[in-house]
């Protein structure tokens, strides 16, 4: 079901993209999209062929997406014809459709996730049988084990030249058969202990699988939302400029070029981290990565102003290691400094030092500086210092940067007192330990 609604999300996306631009080649999503959205329908179709209600709710699903997919079929007709196909968009007729297919859509994933309760129940009850069937067998051992040793007590008794060789046997036969009896018994209680542990494993295996997959659905929905109005700032300044003619400066030529340079830039950083997001657990692709190439664009994308300086002190090194990580890190260390540092005369300097494999670099600022009293808590998750009203941040960006850099191995530290700046160090392989088959120039 989730497969569907992608499709419908990269039909839309196709759609609005040739609506913007009038280019066909927008319609890629769409059309790719439409083959999907009927691939998905079948498959949904043919799996719940034994469950009536979910089958009837999946027709009808099917039937909304059909007549999303008119709607859509529609305004792009409308757009090739010269006909305002804005206003087929502003009737809004589409958006109540895809609320109705998500609400319907998360009405049969509450029916399939009852039923995968009901199955995880049915198997309870049958582990409980299988335990109860256990003990009762080991019960009935321990009894046959005991009127064994009884019998042999009182066959025994009868001969009395052999009395003490029988009885000592009997005991014999009683050491063993309690030992057995605990032994089964320490025996049953680590099986329904492992029982107990694969039960709350499948769990939250299953749950983690389905957090899992809603981030990853999450982040491909969102980069898609976001790609959409990035192209469509590109093409409007490209029209501004062409509209203006000979009037534009060229400064304006310049800041007009500028700013789709730094859209291009932005959405490749969604896309990387697109990537990021939906490898999960994977390593990113790991490539010669220049550092300092890497910090001019990251300082460029933050846009410092005249009043804060970006110094890079030392020669940056070229590594072998995924970049997206990295760039994240660098970017959320610059964009914290620029936060905090001096009004009207504000530095920061970059720096990078070589210890036996491993680079350590440093972003440095002379802000106010920290109490060493809360180095430990700028690392927490939503964990600021200053109020918002006075310094903008989520309190995301030092706990992603920690984050990070232990997934690759590396340490991340803070050195500042008030009055003192502050300066932020992470180490970073020379060689990511994740590559594979790859060996540096």
């Amino acid at each position: 079901m989730m497969q569907a609604q992608l499709a419908l999300v990269d039909m839309e996306t196709g759609q609005r993209g040739y609506l913007l631009t009038g280019d066909e080649t927008y319609l890629q999503p769409y059309n790719t999209g439409m083959q999907q959205l009927r691939e998905s329908f079948d498959a949904l179709a043919s799996l719940t062929e034994g469950n009536a209600l979910q089958h009837a709710s999946v027709s009808q699903i099917a039937a909304l997406a059909s007549a999303k997919s008119t709607e859509l079929r529609s305004t792009i007709d409308a757009h090739r014809a010269g006909v305002d196909s804005l206003g087929l968009v502003r009737t809004h007729h589409g958006k109540r459709l895809m609320d109705e297919i998500r609400e319907r859509s998360a009405e049969f994933l509450r029916l399939e996730c009852e039923a995968f309760d009901r199955s995880a129940s049915r198997f309870k009850r049958l582990s409980d049988l299988v335990l109860a069937i256990s003990c009762a067998g080991t019960a009935l051992a321990f009894l046959l084990a005991s009127a064994a040793t009884l019998w042999t007590r009182q066959a025994v008794a009868e001969t009395y030249a052999a009395k003490v060789e029988s009885e000592a046997r009997a005991a014999e036969l009683r050491v063993k058969a309690e030992t057995l009896a605990q032994q089964e018994t320490v025996q049953a209680q680590q099986l329904r202990e492992q029982q107990k542990l694969s039960l709350e494993l499948t769990q939250v295996n299953v749950a983690l699988a389905l957090s899992n997959s809603d981030l990853e659905q999450f982040s491909y929905v969102a980069s898609h939302d976001l790609k959409a109005p990035l192209r469509g700032i590109a093409n409007l300044s490209s029209w501004i400029e062409d509209d203006l003619g000979s009037a534009v400066t060229e400064e304006a030529r310049k800041q007009f070029a500028l700013l789709r340079g730094r859209v291009q830039r932005l959405e490749a950083l969604i896309n990387g981290i697109a990537e990021y997001s939906r490898a999960g657990r994977e390593s990113g692709q790991v490539e010669r990565v220049d550092v300092e190439t890497m910090l001019k664009e990251v300082c460029d994308l933050a846009a410092p102003n005249a009043q804060v300086k970006i110094v890079v002190a030392t020669a940056m090194p070229k590594l072998w290691t995924s970049p997206t990580p990295l760039q994240q890190i660098f970017s959320n260390l610059i964009s914290n400094a620029m936060k905090h540092a001096t009004p009207h005369q504000g530095c920061i300097t970059i720096r990078s030092d070589n210890d036996s494999g491993l680079w350590r670099f440093s972003v440095s600022d002379n802000g106010p500086g920290i109490d060493p009293a809360f180095h430990k808590r700028i690392f927490e998750l939503f964990q600021t210092l200053d109020s918002k009203d006075r310094v903008e941040g989520s309190g995301i960006g030092l706990a992603l940067v920690k984050k990070l850099v232990e997934r690759y191995g590396g340490s991340v530290m803070v050195k500042s007192a008030l009055g003192e700046g502050a300066t932020f160090s992470f180490t970073w392989p020379e060689v990511s330990p994740m590559q594979t088959g790859m060996q540096p120039s």
